[in-house]
């Protein structure tokens, strides 16, 4: 499936480079990430591997609700 990206922006949040993308209703929600790993020292790189896993469980919190 194609998804046409209506509006593209490029910014900076607290001088961290951001590309935001927008369609209209889509249907799911994928979140990229990226990190400079220079400023990481060499003995946490064995931690790396469990960082997607602490990023599945975030949530949405609602005025009446958590949303996994």
């Amino acid at each position: 499936m194609a998804v046409i990206f209506e509006d593209v922006r490029w910014f900076r949040l607290d001088n961290v480079p951001v590309i935001a993308t927008f369609v209209d209703r889509a249907p799911t929600i994928d979140l990229g990430l990226s990190f400079d790993l220079r400023r990481i020292p060499r003995r946490y790189y064995k931690y790396l591997p469990i960082l997607p896993k602490c990023l599945d469980s975030l949530g949405l919190k609602t005025a009446d609700k958590i949303i996994s």
